[in-house]
């Protein structure tokens, strides 16, 4: 079974430009963060990693798909394009 669904790119129509529409995106913010529950995982050395979760309300355990969202080395769970991907989620 293949999980792996890509979705289409669908560009505004006044900005084709991909670095216009990143430097746009960095501006919006849209309302609320979706809600979320912190979890520490401590690692061997002493160090711990922070992981926020967000469920949706109608995820299904049994066979509802998980995303794990990676944010870069000066992000967090707030940053922009990771609140509009967890929301289109």
């Amino acid at each position: 079974m293949n999980l792996h669904k890509e979705l289409p790119f669908i560009p505004i129509p006044i900005l084709k430009s991909s670095h216009a529409q990143t430097f746009l995106g960095s501006l919006m913010h849209l309302g609320v963060d979706p809600q979320s529950v912190t979890r520490y995982i401590s690692m061997s050395d002493g160090d711990e990693i922070a992981v926020e979760i967000s469920t949706p309300a109608d995820w299904n355990p049994q066979g509802g798909l998980t995303v794990l969202l990676v944010h870069g080395l000066c992000g967090s769970h707030r940053s922009t394009y990771l609140v509009r991907m967890t929301k289109r989620l």
